[in-house]
């Protein structure tokens, strides 16, 4: 029986980039999330995250380098993090880490540090790289 070890959507200007490799148990997403309705957007990644996660694993390192984003994105996004925190409660290192360029997303890694209790490393994204992100 074959599994599915990689999921990739290609960014557009509404919406982030998603690269899941389970094989490697690293999982990106990059770009902006400012679709006025997430949820069709978002459906796949998570059940794709759920089908690659649903045994946990060791180690996971997720990246998040979300330059821009709506309300209605974040609470997809906060989805992901309580699954990270999931994982992290049932053993797995869960390594996070999060790209900023504006203030706004670094409070929102911020938050969820604080509210999940994961261990997050920051780091500030320049406006060179964030054009080669998204």
């Amino acid at each position: 029986m074959e599994t599915m070890q990689a999921f990739k959507l290609r960014p557009t200007e509404l919406t982030p980039e998603v690269v899941f490799n389970s094989s490697k148990n690293m999982y990106l997403i990059s770009g902006k999330s400012l679709m006025p309705e997430p949820d069709n957007f978002y459906r796949p990644i998570i059940e794709a995250f759920e089908v690659f996660t649903s045994i946990p694993p060791k180690e996971i390192t997720f990246i998040f380098s979300i330059d821009y984003f709506n309300i209605p994105s974040l609470k997809r996004i906060m989805f992901l993090l309580y699954r990270l925190k999931d994982l992290k409660d049932k053993g797995s290192n869960v390594k996070l880490k999060w790209n900023y360029s504006n203030t706004d997303a670094l409070e929102m890694g911020e938050m969820a540090e604080k509210m999940l209790g994961l261990n997050v490393t920051y780091s500030e994204l320049k406006s060179e790289e964030v054009e080669q992100v998204a």
